[in-house]
């Protein structure tokens, strides 16, 4: 796993595992300040200190903890195994007292953290090996030997339990690890399909907006997408731009050549486009305009801008391409935009009826 993905995993873990379990370990030292009533019920007296530090620790853990959590350290995880292996160092503590007391009964707490090391804890698999090995260790050293001396038999029993419960809640934990492991590998899939669905529904969007001769917009395009949009704008203009004798170019030199000419107009057009227009393939040969929040002065501008460009034009078929072109300008626009187009087209009837070549005002 590279560097990079490991810590995607480790953000992973943070939060999708680690951080929503870690606010139960409140509870958890809860419980282990409620077993100062066994230490005073065991030890007598004797347990006083006992007591007051098991109050301390689970004052300082359970502060450390929220804040750690709070500010989202990185260093939560380890924050939280050293608190383990201290409150597991205690109980070693505790239960070496109660042996010098004459008590071999209450030796047992190890096991209950090792328990809650390996089934409800999230802390990964190496820092929980770390942290019960940690606290068996002083067990095996200061409390086994002594134990052994006051009862062989109970204590070898004993010994075998307990290290019998560390090896399984070890397998525990490592089977939590590889399962945390396989549920980001899930998640990771899960993304990637929904990324890769994203984007094909984005693609056939612009699929079935898009003209595929000329790349402009079509419209589909200027019915769900530009006619929403278009009473937002204090101002509007439509122009619609028609090739003259199309009809003639397609039958003198081919449909080839018709589209050539269209693709080019459409690559004109797209280029010259002002900031915030949309252009639209709005039939065979003609193309319609949308400008927003656009005065009409800069509408007819444009206009004339276009038919002097296609005039300039040099085609495959050697002869000029002109273009007609009528054009709508309104304020505060508030009808709907159809009438606009309606207005726009018939303002390129009276320029085709004028001699083409031309444009013309609604």
């Amino acid at each position: 796993m590279s560097h990079f993905s490991e810590l995607r995993f480790r953000h992973f873990v943070f939060h999708n595992i680690y951080k929503p379990y870690v606010h139960y370990t409140q509870f958890a030292l809860v419980v282990y300040a409620a077993f100062a009533l066994f230490d005073y019920q065991t030890l007598g007296h004797d347990s006083l200190n006992i007591v007051i530090i098991r109050f301390l620790f689970v004052i300082v853990a359970a502060t450390s903890l929220y804040v750690s959590v709070k500010t989202e350290s990185k260093h939560l995880e380890a924050t939280e195994m050293v608190f383990f292996i201290f409150a597991g160092w205690l109980v070693n503590w505790v239960g070496y007292i109660a042996v010098e007391l004459g008590n071999n009964n209450y030796q047992s707490g190890v096991m209950l953290i090792m328990l809650y090391l390996g089934t409800l804890s999230r802390m990964r698999f190496s820092l929980t090996l770390t942290s019960m090995v940690t606290i068996l260790i002083p067990y095996l050293i200061f409390l086994y030997p002594r134990l052994l001396d006051m009862d062989y038999n109970k204590e070898s029993d004993h010994i075998s339990i307990v290290i019998t419960t560390m090896i399984i809640c070890a397998l525990a934990s490592f089977r939590r690890e590889k399962e945390v492991h396989s549920r980001y590998q899930q998640e990771r899939q899960v993304r990637r399909q929904s990324l890769a669905l994203t984007r094909s529904s984005r693609k056939l969007k612009e699929l079935s907006e898009t003209d595929a001769l000329t790349g402009l917009h079509n419209r589909h395009y200027l019915r769900y997408t530009v006619l929403p949009e278009a009473r937002k704008f204090d101002q509007l203009g439509i122009i619609i731009a028609d090739i003259d004798h199309f009809k003639s170019i397609n039958d003198t030199f081919g449909h080839e050549i018709g589209d050539d000419v269209i693709q080019r107009l459409g690559s004109l057009i797209r280029q010259a486009l002002p900031e915030g227009a949309t252009a639209i393939r709005y039939g065979g040969e003609e193309f319609l305009i949308v400008l927003p929040n656009t005065d009409k002065a800069s509408v007819e501008l444009f206009s004339h801008y276009l038919k002097q460009q296609c005039e300039k034009q040099r085609f495959e078929h050697g002869s000029a391409v002109t273009l007609s072109i009528g054009f709508w300008h309104g304020k505060q626009f508030d009808s709907q935009l159809k009438y606009a187009i309606g207005k726009a087209d018939m303002a390129l009837y009276n320029a085709k009826e004028s001699g083409r070549n031309r444009v013309m005002s609604a």
